[in-house]
C-alpha cells in the first residue's frame, strides 16, 4: 500500500514537471531539508525527531550507562561570576548526573538576602558555549575553572568527596 501511495506522487511530480517550466523542475529537484533552529522547548534530540520523521520516535538511550551510574550524581559548589552587588555572595550547588549528562542548579537557602531559594536551572543538557564538545561534560567542571552555563558564568568553588574520588578514577589529567 505504501509503495503504490509513493508510486503516485513520484507521478504527480512527473506529470507537474511536464506542465512547468525547466526551471520549476529544477527547483523541484534542488529542495534541501532545513534543520529548524533549536527554539527551547524539550531536548534538541527530541525536535530533531520531528525534523527526520513524521510520526517522531523518542531518542534513544544508553541503558546500560544509566544503570550502571544511576543514583550517581556529581556535586560542586559555585559563585556567580559577577559585578552586581546584589549577586556577588550568592552561592550555588551545581549538580552533574552521570547517568544521562544532564545538570542541575540548586540556590540554598541564604537568610535575609531577598533572594528565593530552590531551582536555579532545571535538570537537563546544557551546551559548552566555550568547548569542542557539544554539551558540558565532567570535565569542564574544576575547581577554581569558569564555567558559562546558560549564559551564566560561575566560578567552581569546591566539590564533594565522592566527586573527588570519581574524578581521580575517570579522569586522566
Amino acid at each position: 500500500m505504501r509503495r503504490t501511495t509513493i508510486e503516485n506522487s513520484l507521478q504527480a511530480v512527473r506529470n507537474l514537471q511536464c506542465l512547468q517550466s525547466q526551471s520549476v523542475i529544477i527547483y523541484i529537484n534542488l529542495i534541501a531539508l532545513v534543520i529548524p533552529p533549536y527554539n527551547g522547548f524539550g531536548s534538541e534530540e527530541d525536535s530533531l525527531g520531528y525534523v527526520y520523521r513524521l510520526d517522531p520516535k523518542p531518542p534513544k538511550k544508553d541503558f546500560f550507562k544509566y544503570v550502571d551510574n544511576d543514583k550517581k550524581i556529581l556535586r560542586f559548589t559555585a559563585k556567580m561570576n559577577t559585578t552586581v552587588p546584589e549577586d556577588v555572595d550568592r552561592r550555588f550547588i551545581i549538580s552533574y548526573y552521570l547517568a544521562d549528562n544532564t545538570l542541575s542548579i540548586y540556590e540554598p537557602y541564604k537568610r535575609n538576602s531577598g533572594i528565593a531559594e530552590g531551582k536555579f536551572l532545571e535538570r537537563r543538557k546544557y551546551p559548552n558555549v566555550t568547548g569542542l564538545r557539544k554539551h558540558i561534560e565532567p570535565t569542564d567542571l574544576t575547581v577554581g575553572g569558569d564555567v558559562i552555563i546558560n549564559s551564566y558564568s560561575f566560578q567552581i568553588l569546591s566539590e564533594d568527596l565522592f566527586t573527588e574520588e570519581w574524578k581521580k578514577k575517570h579522569i586522566k589529567s
